[in-house]
């Protein structure tokens, strides 16, 4: 919004996450004594999670400091006397004539606070650190949370608090690093910095993550997945990185997480690109480039298993040791994911779609959004499909089960909630900061899209929702982002198809991006009978083998011309569903239907080589 420190508006909030860094005030999760008769009543102190470091990271982050030098190396001048620390509250001595207590020193200080505390050594930095921060001496890259989990042997009771590795924590954590390294607040310059104090390094924790991402063209659309290194105990048995069931068995991730991988990677290369030398300038776009694959995985696949639109949904997670969900909102989560890696343009039918569900959340005053997951009886449907929730397991290998109980997703349709909305009888359904923060985020990310078709286009409200809406919008995808598609054969009669994008990089031509799949001959003939020309859909058919052609019911004495317009149906339903396998638009098709005329042309660029 372009505020700066100063701002008598961010006062408030900035008092707020100081008092909560304030050492005295934090509690060790880890050594509270839960056989404490205040704490067996329900009365349990807060405490500090990693989740919450990594969204003030990430939110403080945002800020852009007006001088790039960090602490300790020519950054911003320091007030007369001023030796607050934020591990010691808020300031309390302020410059004459000075309206707020901040500045922007003070500000970077509270944020550097929060940075060490979420990345920064358990035994040397701030005192949230100790169970936060992941620890080199155990080779932990990923965040944990501290939790108490179920006693085995009775259902309502706790065991004492354990750290268990998090997965939504680490995706926030990682874009926590990513916002704060691109608009400088870095925490050191000195390389020596993260071994003598035992502890990870920022560019470690990110590319551990990043580099696990990884696509795959599939039936439904592009399929989503987390391929860890596999870790091994001392007796040679293999067990998963991630303890999240939803990881490690589901068919893809869920939508709001392959939203926040895409986000992560669009702030990495953001933070990269005016940093590299022009050699290395490829790579960066081979990450963008999976993060705009993220963005068409989202298009091509919008539903989830049981049927809820991305654009209409939310994601809830029920992690180790608790009971209420963790909401996560799809609708604007993903919106931004689609605008922001260009995968989708303002007018795509799925971001028409969002902006509907964000619209129906508006309040009757038009200032503000309801939180569709606060008593509103979506949180009580959750916990309800929480319990048949099952996943459908990749791969013949036997997955070593954790300790715990397996964490789980349930996907929710926002629509359930609002159209039985009815505010005189809900007076408890209000406005809450989760509900603001993606409804303003979402019409940022519109205005960024709006702005890159032309820059004097302004963000316009859209059109009251409609009582009832389509049931699922048109399915649309993107243009291909490959140049080179290599297939070879496989000995079982299928082939494989080596996707990449090779642009000329210092006189040779160097793969920026690559993935792989397994296609059928009939995938294998349609793409190899297009010309780059392109050819009449009717053409096409004739071209193709026998084989390959694709059939439409015939019935007695029907005109010949009826059966030539059902086999040219057929056609484009095939071309339809190889381009939902690849999640782009592999083989185009003029916008004419119906007619035998019309032209299929192979995507501009694409090489298709055997």
């Amino acid at each position: 919004m372009g505020f700066v420190p100063e701002a008598p508006c961010l006062e408030p909030h900035l008092d707020a996450i100081a008092d909560r860094l304030v050492d005295s005030r934090i509690i060790d999760p880890l050594e509270i004594d839960y056989e404490d008769r205040d704490l067996r009543e329900g009365h349990e102190p807060w405490v500090v999670r990693a989740r919450h470091l990594a969204w003030v990271v990430a939110c403080l982050s945002e800020f852009q400091p007006t001088n790039d030098s960090v602490e300790g190396a020519g950054g911003p001048p320091v007030d007369d006397g001023d030796a607050w620390l934020p591990s010691s509250g808020r300031p309390t001595n302020v410059a004459p004539g000075s309206k707020s207590k901040w500045n922007e020193w003070r500000y970077r200080r509270l944020l550097r606070h929060a940075y060490d505390g979420l990345v920064g050594s358990h035994i040397t930095g701030p005192k949230p650190a100790a169970w936060v921060s992941p620890r080199r001496d155990d080779f932990e890259l990923i965040w944990h949370e501290v939790i108490r989990e179920r006693d085995p042997s009775r259902s309502e009771a706790y065991g004492r608090p354990v750290r268990r590795v998090n997965a939504l924590t680490t995706f926030y954590s990682v874009l926590a690093i990513c916002r704060a390294e691109r608009h400088h607040h870095t925490r050191y310059s000195d390389a020596w910095h993260a071994l003598a104090h035992d502890e990870q390094t920022p560019s470690a924790l990110v590319d551990h993550l990043l580099t696990q991402i990884h696509v795959q063209p599939a039936p439904d659309g592009p399929i989503v997945r987390l391929l860890p290194q596999r870790a091994h105990d001392e007796e040679g048995a293999s067990s998963w990185e991630w303890s999240e069931t939803w990881i490690r068995e589901a068919t893809t991730l869920p939508h709001s997480v392959i939203a926040l991988l895409a986000l992560t990677l669009v702030e990495y290369t953001r933070f990269l690109t005016p940093l590299v030398p022009p050699e290395v300038l490829p790579r960066i776009s081979g990450a963008f480039l999976k993060a705009h694959r993220l963005g068409q995985a989202l298009l091509a696949r919008p539903a989830s298993d049981n049927d809820v639109l991305w654009s209409r949904g939310v994601d809830a997670f029920f992690l180790y040791g608790e009971d209420d969900a963790w909401f996560t909102p799809s609708y604007s989560l993903c919106l931004r994911a689609v605008l922001e890696t260009g995968a989708a343009i303002p007018s795509h039918p799925l971001v028409r779609d969002a902006l509907e569900t964000i619209e129906r959340l508006r309040t009757e005053d038009e200032h503000s959004w309801i939180d569709a997951t606060y008593h509103t009886g979506l949180d009580v449907e959750a916990k309800l499909q929480r319990k048949h929730t099952r996943y459908t397991t990749h791969g013949s290998e036997t997955l070593t089960e954790p300790q715990a109980p397996p964490v789980q997703h349930v996907s929710l349709d926002v629509d359930v909630f609002a159209t039985n909305w009815k505010p005189a009888q809900n007076v408890e359904w209000q406005p809450r900061a989760p509900s603001i923060h993606a409804a303003a985020l979402a019409y940022s990310s519109l205005r960024r899209a709006r702005s890159r078709v032309d820059p004097r286009i302004a963000v316009e409200r859209p059109e009251p929702p409609a009582r009832s809406r389509v049931r699922s919008p048109a399915k649309k995808l993107s243009p291909c982002p490959f140049t080179l598609l290599e297939i070879t054969p496989r000995g079982d009669g299928d082939f494989n198809a080596h996707l990449s994008r090779r642009d000329p990089v210092g006189g040779r031509s160097d793969a920026l991006y690559y993935e792989s799949a397994v296609i059928d001959q009939r995938v294998v003939d349609l793409l190899t009978s297009v010309p780059s020309g392109g050819i009449p859909v009717g053409e096409l058919m004739k071209a193709l083998p026998a084989r390959s052609r694709p059939t439409a019911k015939r019935r007695d004495r029907e005109d010949p011309r009826d059966v030539a317009l059902a086999e040219v149906n057929a056609l484009r339903t095939a071309i339809d569903r190889l381009n939902v396998f690849f999640g782009c638009q592999m083989i185009r098709v003029a916008k004419d239907p119906g007619s035998p005329s019309q032209d299929a042309t192979l995507a501009p660029g694409l090489t298709v080589r055997m």
